[in-house]
């Protein structure tokens, strides 16, 4: 009960920024092959009722309704409906199945019907998954911590581990908009300064390396000679204008991927001092 109560507590947070339709939108834009034969499977679960069918069925809608429902929408939560959809999905092959082989239908028509699917997620779920797992157009992707930081805390990371024990270097973070994450895990286990560069530039001087949100380079105390700033993308984000879209925005979305209504980034600068400020 407590678990269920902090959960409900958390309703006005709306995590992640999303409104209720936003996994509907995932499963047509990633899943609708698999929707076209879940329909089939309602029908034939709807026809043949059993136990079995008929609480695959309701577990799909239902987790579907619950989800939606609930204000933290991200898009691995996305999983707990489809599971029961792709169950239905089974269901609406076999009918399929069944249908043909009653009518005398050829099994190579079978195989390219299947070949076919097969196609049509690939083209779905590559781009997605191997082509652009960081780019926010896709709506499989949350806020997004761009790829380049993890180089970032590569060098970071051999910095600390070649320092001498009683002198780590002084690693100094801006945490000015909301630029602390994802460094609060990535370097959850070193010595950090974490301070807000906008309201105190000054906190920079004397650190061997900062990590600066672009806008606030310019007020930083100057390096001297040998210092070497590194330009890098921080995170990037879409919010969808859900409200105000269009059949033509969405068209252009399911096709192209084009994105409408808000999208932006935040760029960060990483600053390394060999020879001091």
């Amino acid at each position: 009960m407590e678990g269920l109560r902090y959960w409900l507590s958390q309703q006005p947070v709306n995590r992640g920024s999303q409104p209720w339709p936003y996994y509907l939108a995932i499963l047509v834009g990633y899943e609708l092959p698999i929707l076209i034969l879940a329909a089939g499977g309602v029908l034939v679960a709807l026809r043949r009722i059993n136990p079995a069918r008929g609480l695959i069925v309701w577990t799909a809608f239902a987790y579907l309704v619950i989800y939606s429902w609930a204000s933290e929408r991200f898009p691995w939560l996305v999983v707990h409906p489809l599971v029961p959809i792709i169950l239905l999905a089974g269901l609406g092959c076999q009918w399929l199945w069944e249908i043909g082989r009653s009518r005398g239908v050829p099994r190579v028509a079978y195989l390219a019907g299947a070949a076919a699917l097969v196609a049509v997620m690939l083209v779905l779920a590559v781009p997605v998954v191997f082509r652009e797992p960081s780019n926010p157009r896709q709506l499989l992707v949350a806020v997004q911590t761009s790829p380049e930081l993890v180089e970032v805390r590569d060098r970071l990371e051999w910095l600390y581990a070649s320092a001498p024990a009683d002198r780590p270097p002084t690693v100094v973070i801006d945490t000015s908009d909301s630029a602390t994450w994802p460094w609060a895990w990535y370097l959850r286990e070193w010595p950090v300064q974490w301070t807000d560069l906008a309201a105190n530039p000054e906190a920079a001087r004397g650190a061997d390396v900062v990590l600066s949100v672009a806008g606030n380079v310019a007020r930083l105390p100057t390096l001297r000679e040998g210092g070497r700033p590194s330009r890098s993308s921080h995170r990037a984000w879409w919010l969808p204008d859900w409200d105000d879209a269009g059949v033509g925005d969405w068209f252009g979305w399911l096709t192209a991927r084009r994105t409408f209504g808000s999208v932006g980034s935040l760029d960060a600068v990483e600053l390394r001092a060999p020879q001091g400020w």
